[in-house]
């Protein structure tokens, strides 16, 4: 048997109904999820970002933590390779402007043009001849 508390003003929702609160959609929770799923992202993208950064730049990176990767990069930009910098900043330059220019691409994936099927030769294939 489950106990039910309730405190003055509150009544017990009926069996195999839900609660109030999660009736059409207007649950608390998707929202307060919805902020900690957006932290959780911004979190994932600036560490990503930090363990690439030392690859942008062409020197070796380090640190076991954040902060410590950051002061470790930072440390040592006077090693920037330049060759390997440029070709960084040329491809997100590319990738940038081709999102911008051609958006969408090379996401499309029908073809407009009628599917080319080769020339039948007469012989049957293995598939469409009779097992005798």
């Amino acid at each position: 048997m489950v106990a039910t508390v309730l405190t003055p003003g509150m009544r017990p929702a009926p069996p195999g109904r839900l609660h109030p609160a999660r009736r059409h959609g207007d649950n608390a929770a998707p929202s307060v999820f919805g902020t900690i799923l957006i932290g959780f992202k911004a979190g994932a993208a600036v560490t990503i970002a930090l363990t690439q950064l030392p690859k942008l730049f062409g020197v070796p990176g380090g640190g076991d933590h954040f902060f410590e990767q950051v002061v470790v990069l930072i440390g040592r930009l006077h090693l920037t390779n330049g060759v390997v910098l440029a070709i960084g900043l040329v491809s997100l330059a590319m990738l940038v402007a081709c999102d911008r220019w051609l958006p969408g691409r090379p996401a499309e994936t029908t073809s407009k043009r009628p599917a080319v099927r080769p020339e039948s030769t007469g012989e049957s294939s293995p598939r469409t001849s009779k097992a005798s």
